[in-house]
């Protein structure tokens, strides 16, 4: 499953296979993020299941945080350019 695939061509239900492409992360830390509650998971029989709304809200979360841990790095840069240059 394409990480970028639009929302109409997932389903409701995701495994954890399609949750962790979708997210960009392995089975194991999709796992973990599930053991520290970061995303609700389902059980049909043995197999974990994740709500669509949940992975892509997740997604857009982690995106969110990338973008401002990256703002925060270049104020930093920008802030200590005198130090850094060459």
């Amino acid at each position: 499953m394409d990480a970028g695939a639009h929302t109409g061509e997932l389903p409701e239900q995701l495994t954890s296979a399609a949750a962790a492409d979708v997210l960009g992360i392995s089975g194991p830390t999709l796992a973990k993020w599930v053991s520290e509650r970061r995303i609700d998971a389902s059980k049909k029989g043995t197999h974990a299941r994740f709500k669509r709304e949940d992975v892509l809200e997740l997604r857009r979360r982690n995106a969110e945080a990338r973008r401002a841990a990256f703002e925060e790095l270049r104020a930093l840069d920008n802030d200590n350019e005198e130090f850094l240059a060459d």
